[in-house]
């Protein structure tokens, strides 16, 4: 049950992960939460960490021919709060909701239901518990993540595994796995991540990112 607006101890409902088997079918099952989302009159969010993954999706919706809005200022966030942009799938990144917190930590208040999807998890645990923070000043959201069994963090802690296993036990591919392990396994690899990452460069890929923060023997110790 969502709790009331204007209780400032109120918190987003996070649900549990989605886990998908690739890439490509993450982002239909992303459109598809999202256009059914918007049916039941939620105001969506789509939160990304990296370019690649922006253009991605923003690709697949020029290929179906959806319109989408991409958010640059905070007045932009500020609408998207408020209803202006109702009926619209609306597209962020998350250095905007980073920026945000560090500016302003008070509650945000909405006479709509707001649904944030993240559209990846970031290889460090901090910059999700950045996103969940701001989601937690809107009290009447929920958050969801997804992400894939190739995408380069699971990929580097043997997800090849994980899908050998499943395609043994029959597992459809267009349908995701969602549980409260995964949630928390995911965290696990984010958090020996950070612990081994020689920083935080800022990259337009997740690839990239490992590139420049990840030392290869790091992954090999992992």
């Amino acid at each position: 049950m969502k709790m009331s607006i204007g209780n400032k101890s109120a918190k987003s409902i996070r649900d549990e992960d989605k886990l998908w088997a690739g890439r490509a079918r993450k982002y239909d099952g992303i459109l598809e939460d999202c256009e059914a989302l918007i049916k039941e009159q939620n105001l969506v969010l789509v939160i990304f960490h990296f370019k690649e993954t922006r253009d991605e999706i923003q690709t697949l919706l020029h290929n179906r021919k959806r319109t989408w809005i991409e958010f640059k200022s905070a007045l932009d966030l500020q609408k998207w709060i408020d209803g202006y942009y109702a009926d619209n799938i609306c597209m962020i990144c998350s250095d905007m909701i980073v920026d945000d917190i560090s500016e302003n930590d008070s509650p945000i208040h909405s006479e709509k239901s707001l649904y944030v999807i993240v559209a990846e998890h970031y290889p460090l645990f901090e910059r999700d518990e950045d996103v969940i923070a701001w989601t937690n000043r809107l009290p009447s959201s929920t958050v969801c993540y997804h992400e894939s069994l190739d995408s380069e963090l699971m990929k580097l802690f043997g997800s090849d595994k994980i899908l050998s296993l499943l395609e043994k036990m029959n597992w459809d591919k267009n349908t995701f796995m969602s549980h409260s392990f995964i949630t928390k396994a995911v965290e696990n690899v984010q958090k020996t991540i950070s612990e081994k990452a020689a920083g935080d460069v800022r990259s337009d890929s997740a690839e990239k990112w490992f590139e420049y923060n990840y030392p290869p023997l790091n992954r090999i110790q992992s």
